[in-house]
């Protein structure tokens, strides 16, 4: 039990020293960080995408079924395909974003059952 809690505060010590002086100065600004990207790559841009291809959608459908075809038609056409593959990049980068927080979640999950099966096996093994 002893060398498990001397470990650990060499472990603790070990993570301070290599934590410059600014890391605790831009702590805040990191969270702010994580937050922005969490509402902006989570929330916000898979409904502006899904709005925006939906529009897309249908502008391209009405001009595709329209019988006479003007240069401002092929213009917005054009402009709708481009809109939408800026969308479906803006969704990768939500599927990105979601794949970044499982990994964070899970990484950390699997963090701690490591530490919780290190303390089973430590204590039974002395």
């Amino acid at each position: 039990m002893a060398s498990t809690d001397a470990m650990v505060v060499t472990w603790a010590m070990e993570a301070a020293a290599d934590a410059g002086p600014d890391d605790n100065q831009h702590r805040p600004y990191y969270e702010l960080y994580t937050a922005a990207r969490f509402i902006t790559g989570l929330i916000l841009y898979p409904i502006i995408c899904l709005f925006g291809l939906t529009g897309n959608a249908l502008i391209i459908f009405v001009l595709v079924h329209k019988a006479a075809l003007s240069s401002t038609d092929v213009l917005l056409a054009a402009l709708a395909i481009s809109d939408a593959v800026k969308l479906i990049n803006d969704l990768l980068y939500s599927a990105t974003c979601a794949t970044m927080q499982a990994e964070l979640y899970l990484s950390t999950t699997a963090k701690l059952n490591c530490d919780f099966l290190y303390l089973v096996v430590s204590r039974n093994c002395n």
